[in-house]
C-alpha cells in the first residue's frame, strides 16, 4: 500500500519511513504540507496518510480538510499524528476529516496495528464502492432498457407485432437480471461472514471507525433486499413478456366457463376473504362450452379478480367489497361478466388499461401487464374483453367467446393450430 508521510520533524520522518518499508508498504514522504497536499492530488492511487498536525505553510488538520473536500473517487484513510494529547484536540482532528489519532511519541506496535486496521478498512470500501458502481450500472441499464422496450411496447399496433417485440425483450432484459442475481445471491452468502467480520474488528476499533463499521453493518442488508425485490420485479416483467408472446393453443378443448369461475375463485380466496368480500354468482347452469384453454382462461380471471380486489380495497370501511359474476349465451357465444364495486376506472383512461405496463397502482405493487396479457388470450380464443364503468359504481367487464360447436371443422382447425 502507498502510504503518505508528511512530517516536518527530519528525524521523525525517517523512523516512520523505515517501519513503513519494515511492514511491507510504500512510503511517499513530505517535510511541509502543500507539497503532501500536491502529492495526494497527482496520486490517486494512495491509500493511507500519516500526517503530522504541526507543519510549516499548510498544517495537518487544513491539509485533511482539502482531501476531504476533494472529489477522490477511492478511499483515503488519515492518521493524525501530534503532540498534543488533549480530547478537544482529538474531537477537533476527527471533525476535520481524520480517521485516526496519535498522539506523540508513537508506538511502533500500535502505530502498525493501527495501520492494519486503516489497511482492512480501506479495502472494505474499496470492495464496497466497486460492488456498488457495478450494481448501479447493471440497475441503470436495465432500467434504461425497460424503458426503452416499454416505449416500443406501447406504440406497437396490433398483438402479433407486439409477440414478436416482447420475446426480444424478454431474451435481452433476462441475462443482464441472471447475472445481477447470481451476483446479488453470491453477496448474500458471504455477507454473514463479513458482517461477523466487521463486528468483532468494531469491538478494538476507534468511536469514529465504530460509526462507520454500524453504517455499513445496516445499509448493506438494505441494499441487498432492494436488490433481490428489484431482479424479482423484473423477473415478474419477463415471464408476463413471455406469456404475452406466446402462441398457445395446442391444448384447445371444450371447457366449462362456470368451472373456471368456481378454479379462480379457489385460487384467490385468501385475497378475497382479507377483504370480507361478498361473492355473489349469477352462472347460468345450462351455459353450453366454449373452446378453448381452461388454464389461459382461469389465467384472465384471476387477473380480474386481483384488479376487482384492489380496487375495492381503497373503500375498505365505507361499503362493503362486492364481487359479481354473471354468465349468459346467446346462438353463437357465451359471455361472462365480472362486476365490482370498486373505485371505477376514469373514463379517460379506459382506452389505456390494455396498454402494455400501463397501471394506476402504486409503484412496486403491479407491472402492468395483466390486462394486456388477458386481452390476448382472450383474443387467441377468438373472442373479445371490454371494459366500463358500472352504473351504480365500479368497473365491469365483458368477456364473449364462441360456443363450441361438436365435430366443427373451423374448431379442429384452431386445436390443431
Amino acid at each position: 500500500m502507498k502510504v503518505l508521510v508528511a512530517e516536518d520533524d527530519r528525524v521523525s520522518l525517517k523512523v516512520l519511513e523505515r517501519f513503513l518499508e519494515k511492514w511491507g508498504h510504500q512510503p511517499l514522504t513530505c517535510e511541509n504540507g502543500l507539497d503532501a497536499w500536491n502529492l495526494v492530488s497527482e496520486q490517486k492511487d494512495i491509500e493511507m496518510g500519516l500526517v503530522d498536525w504541526m507543519m510549516p505553510g499548510l498544517d495537518g488538520l487544513e491539509l485533511v480538510r482539502r482531501i476531504r473536500s476533494s472529489e477522490r473517487s477511492t478511499p483515503f484513510h488519515v492518521i493524525l499524528i501530534t503532540a498534543k494529547s488533549e480530547k478537544k484536540d482529538m474531537l477537533t482532528a476527527f471533525e476535520a476529516g481524520a480517521d485516526d489519532f496519535l498522539v506523540k511519541p508513537v508506538d511502533p506496535m500500535e502505530l502498525n496495528s493501527r495501520i492494519k486496521v486503516g489497511s482492512r478498512l480501506v479495502e472494505s470500501q474499496k470492495q464496497l464502492y466497486l460492488k456498488n458502481v457495478a450494481l448501479t450500472k447493471a440497475v441503470t441499464e436495465m432500467e434504461d432498457l425497460a424503458e426503452q422496450r416499454a416505449r416500443m411496447l406501447l406504440h406497437a399496433d396490433r398483438l402479433a407485432s407486439l409477440g414478436v417485440l416482447t420475446a426480444g425483450i424478454a431474451h435481452e432484459i433476462n441475462n443482464p437480471t441472471t447475472f445481477i442475481s447470481g451476483n446479488a445471491q453470491t453477496l448474500e452468502r458471504c455477507w454473514p461472514l463479513v458482517e461477523r467480520t466487521l463486528k468483532s474488528k468494531a469491538e478494538s476499533t476507534p468511536e469514529r471507525d465504530r460509526r462507520k463499521i454500524d453504517l455499513v453493518l445496516t445499509e448493506i442488508p438494505k441494499m441487498l433486499s432492494g436488490i433481490r425485490n428489484g431482479v424479482e420485479r423484473i423477473s415478474a416483467i419477463i415471464n408476463g413478456l413471455k406469456t404475452y408472446s406466446r402462441k398457445d393453443r395446442e391444448h384447445f378443448e371444450p371447457v366449462d366457463l362456470n368451472q373456471c369461475v368456481h378454479r379462480a375463485l379457489i385460487l384467490c380466496g385468501n385475497r378475497l376473504n382479507h377483504l370480507e368480500a361478498e361473492v355473489v354468482l349469477e352462472l347460468d347452469t345450462d351455459l353450453p362450452n366454449t373452446r378453448g384453454n381452461a388454464q389461459k382462461l382461469e389465467q384472465v380471471l384471476v387477473n380480474l379478480i386481483v384488479n376487482a380486489a384492489d380496487a375495492m380495497e381503497e373503500l375498505t370501511g365505507r361499503v362493503r367489497p362486492r364481487l359479481v359474476f354473471r354468465t349468459s349465451f346467446d346462438p353463437m357465444h357465451t359471455e361472462l361478466t365480472v362486476t365490482d364495486n370498486g373505485v371505477g376506472i376514469p373514463p379517460e383512461k379506459l382506452p389505456d388499461i390494455w396498454n402494455p405496463f400501463f397501471t394506476s397502482k402504486d409503484v412496486g405493487k403491479g407491472t402492468g401487464l395483466g390486462l394486456s396479457i388477458s386481452q390476448g388470450i382472450i383474443e387467441d380464443h377468438k373472442g373479445t374483453i371490454t371494459a366500463e364503468n358500472a352504473a351504480k359504481g365500479g368497473t365491469r367487464f365483458t368477456i364473449r367467446l364462441p360456443k363450441a360447436v361438436p365435430d366443427s371443422t373451423d374448431d379442429r382447425e384452431a386445436g390443431a393450430s
